[in-house]
């Protein structure tokens, strides 16, 4: 298994090559089926994180341009997982959030508050991400192998991580939404963030969301939550 540091080594060598280019991709908004955007279990950033992170995605617009989607402090999140395809229309009462909410409890009886350093800027083909650094990812591997597992098993396996869960708990601060309007100030902006401190986060609760996304802006619609009690 390759180590959290050599994936997001990856990624900023592919998202550095899109900045140079100055082609940056237009993430249009999804449609019911599409593989981004869906269901989700989410950690919703606390302020004495968002609010940095938030700060620094509103300075992006000097030298990536001023059209790209900037993350509200209150929408800052990494994913546990995504869940299922995107979905417009989710009741309050849908079955299908019912029983992830109830394979997530089942997975983190006992668990305790989730703890998460944010430190690095870096691009990625699709926008700008701060990478994060778990104080104990192999618990929180072992968390997703065992939810995988268990959905697998209740016939709910769909969507982006069907094959597999993810590995890093990155959060998104910028989605690009057309070219890079000076490629050199770009990757010189993230060259001096890439290293950058943007605090540790305690989460103490996991949220089931669904998305909404126009060109300009995005949100997350929060549908059951559940609380992280060691």
């Amino acid at each position: 298994m390759r180590s959290i540091d050599e994936q997001y080594a990856e990624v900023a060598e592919r998202g550095a090559a899109v900045v140079s280019s100055g082609r940056g991709h237009r993430d249009a908004p999804p449609a019911d089926g599409d593989s981004r955007w869906g269901l989700s279990a989410v950690l919703r950033l606390p302020p004495e994180v968002a609010d940095p992170i938030a700060e620094f995605g509103q300075s992006l617009g000097e030298s990536f341009g001023a059209d790209h989607i900037i993350y509200p402090a209150d929408q800052l999140h990494s994913t546990l997982r995504s869940l299922e395809a995107f979905r417009a229309d989710v009741p309050a009462d849908d079955e299908k959030v019912d029983r992830y909410a109830e394979l997530i409890g089942e997975v983190t009886v006992g668990l305790g508050p989730i703890e998460i350093a944010y430190r690095g800027a870096l691009a990625s083909p699709v926008g700008i991400l701060i990478a994060g650094w778990p104080a104990d990812l192999p618990r929180l591997r072992r968390l997703r192998t065992e939810l995988h597992e268990r959905m697998s098993v209740a016939g709910l396996l769909s969507g982006p991580e069907r094959g597999g869960p993810r590995d890093l708990f990155h959060a998104s601060a910028c989605v690009f939404m057309g070219p890079i309007t000076d490629p050199g100030a770009a990757i010189g902006t993230l060259g001096l963030n890439a290293e950058r401190d943007f605090g540790i986060a305690r989460f103490s609760r996991i949220e089931i969301v669904r998305y909404w996304r126009n060109d300009k802006s995005l949100g997350l619609v929060p549908l059951r939550e559940l609380a992280l009690a060691g």
